[in-house]
């Protein structure tokens, strides 16, 4: 709800009644700050766009048949190659000043219903979001002004986000 507040996707009434939770609740201000922050990041940053030679290396590549079978194992290994190459690039970009609340604060004032069990998740995954924010600020130490590892932090932050989005909306 917070990023459609943002988004201005709200009807008259709702964007009312967030802007007087706002006034109350530090938790959701700092989160829409957040998405804000990121928000900016983003539309100031540049598309990035291969040379020509890799569009001509993609279609060669495409128009060639497989001489034998692939196996589904062989796009899993490549699948964590870029996982990996995509958490180390987004762990070089500058870290972000403004930071949400604690995901515990959230979590203990959040009206939802959900299991304790869907509790634990949200702990977890949000323990493992901010596990990869941190590895990328290291490395946006090293390397401030690498766009792929820029990109990487934001899109981080962006998860952290809409998670504590979700916890606000009632775990859905």
């Amino acid at each position: 709800m917070l990023s459609a507040f943002l988004d201005g996707d709200l009807d008259r009434t709702e964007t009312a009644d967030v802007r007087r939770h706002l006034e109350n609740c530090v938790d959701c201000r700092s989160v829409v700050a957040e998405l804000d922050e990121i928000r900016q990041a983003t539309t100031s940053m540049k598309a990035l766009e291969p040379p020509p030679v890799v569009w001509y290396r993609v279609r060669d590549e495409v128009s060639r048949r497989p001489s034998r079978p692939r196996f589904a194992w062989a796009w899993a290994g490549a699948a964590a190659a870029a996982l990996l190459v995509a958490v180390y690039v987004g762990s070089r970009l500058p870290a972000f000043q403004v930071r949400a609340a604690g995901p515990e604060a959230l979590l203990s004032r959040s009206r939802t219903a959900a299991s304790a069990e869907l509790t634990a998740h949200y702990r977890e995954y949000l323990a493992g979001v901010d596990a990869a924010i941190a590895e990328t600020e290291l490395a946006l130490a090293e390397n401030p002004s690498n766009p792929r590892v820029r990109m990487a932090h934001l899109e981080a932050r962006a998860a952290r986000a809409r998670t504590l989005n979700q916890l606000y909306a009632g775990g859905d």
